[in-house]
């Protein structure tokens, strides 16, 4: 639960600091999805062999998510 309302704070917290041009809250909210992410990711840790695949995928979608959002902050600057 603390994922998904840390994950939907920082996009909130993105859309606004991008709209209103506050490069300090977009930088604050691009940092709290990243933790986000981060948490996304470590409560799989204990999934069983069986799910390897999805396993693989889920995490590699995070990878891609989690890259693509220093580019964007560097685009927004």
């Amino acid at each position: 639960m603390a994922q998904f309302c840390m994950f939907n704070l920082a996009n909130a917290g993105i859309l606004v600091g991008t709209l209103a041009g506050v490069t300090e809250l977009l930088d604050v909210a691009s940092a709290l999805l990243i933790v986000a992410l981060g948490l996304f990711a470590w409560t799989t840790r204990k999934v069983g062999r069986h799910r390897r695949r999805v396993l693989l995928g889920y995490r590699a979608i995070l990878v891609v998510l989690g890259v693509s959002v220093p580019i964007g902050v560097m685009l927004a600057h």
